[in-house]
């Protein structure tokens, strides 16, 4: 490619980067109407297909509908029940939070709850334990500090300064 033609094809990208970005209406159709942004509260497979485009799962299905990594970098199966996931760090959500395996767990007794309509979804789950790989402190006492009276933010800032002195 000649010199001239860098510069313009240089000069093009310069100034579409630069360009303002300006807030467009997203219009959108589809067969079914969405009957709520809560994930949780209709056993819709539409509504639910088109809540994947919003939130994150542990997993998702690639292109050749192989599971892979979302917000479990990893994943194994213990003793034939019992399932072990290792959660990505650094995850925050929309208000700043960070996302926790409190909040996994949050999300599974929600929908595992007797009233919910996705009960049926998930019937073989039982309950769940944290388990925190780089901190001395034993499950038992995790347990414990979920439990108490606290604000779970005061539980697990409490947990990470337990966590933080041996890591």
């Amino acid at each position: 490619m000649s010199r001239f033609k860098k510069l313009i094809l240089g000069a093009v990208a310069a100034l579409a980067i630069s360009a303002p970005a300006t807030a467009e209406t997203l219009r959108w159709g589809g067969r079914a109407d969405i009957y709520s942004l809560d994930p949780d509260s209709i056993a819709s497979t539409f509504n639910l297909s088109f809540l994947n485009h919003i939130y994150e799962g542990l997993v998702r299905y690639d292109a050749n509908f192989k599971v892979e990594p979302a917000l479990a970098t990893k994943w194994e199966l213990i003793d034939n029940k019992v399932w072990r996931f290792t959660l990505r760090q650094g995850v925050k959500f929309h208000n700043g939070a960070d996302f926790t395996a409190d909040d996994v767990i949050a999300s599974l007794n929600r929908v595992t709850d007797p009233a919910s309509p996705l009960r049926g979804n998930i019937p073989l789950y039982v309950s769940s334990t944290i388990r925190p790989r780089r901190c001395a402190a034993t499950s038992r006492s995790m347990s414990a500090a979920r439990r108490s009276t606290t604000t779970p933010s005061t539980s697990r800032s409490r947990r990470r300064r337990r966590c933080s002195s041996t890591t």
